[in-house]
């Protein structure tokens, strides 16, 4: 429904305030999915959150353009209380 929102406003500024909406709530349900695909519900790998999340900012915010980025860092695993407040950190 945001999404429909920002197609149909010509105001820039609602327009960036959805953008950044949507960006917290595909953080949340990418951490849940990330969740649902491990064996333990309490535990999940961080790292691997951080790549898909900065690469769907990446996708969101520059759809045409080709962003390249680096992750240098090891297995990090947080419980899902911890992993959402870091998750919109990174957003």
């Amino acid at each position: 429904m945001m999404q429909l929102q920002v197609m149909e406003s010509d105001n820039e500024e609602l327009n960036s305030k959805l953008g950044d909406s949507l960006l917290r709530i595909k953080s949340m349900a990418q951490i849940h999915e990330l969740l649902y695909e491990t064996e333990s519900f309490s535990s999940l790998n961080f790292s691997e959150q951080t790549r898909r999340l900065a690469n769907t900012i990446s996708k969101t915010l520059q759809p045409n353009n080709s962003v390249t980025i680096d992750f240098q860092f090891e297995d990090i695993y947080l419980n899902v209380n911890q992993a959402i407040p870091c998750s919109l950190i990174i957003n």
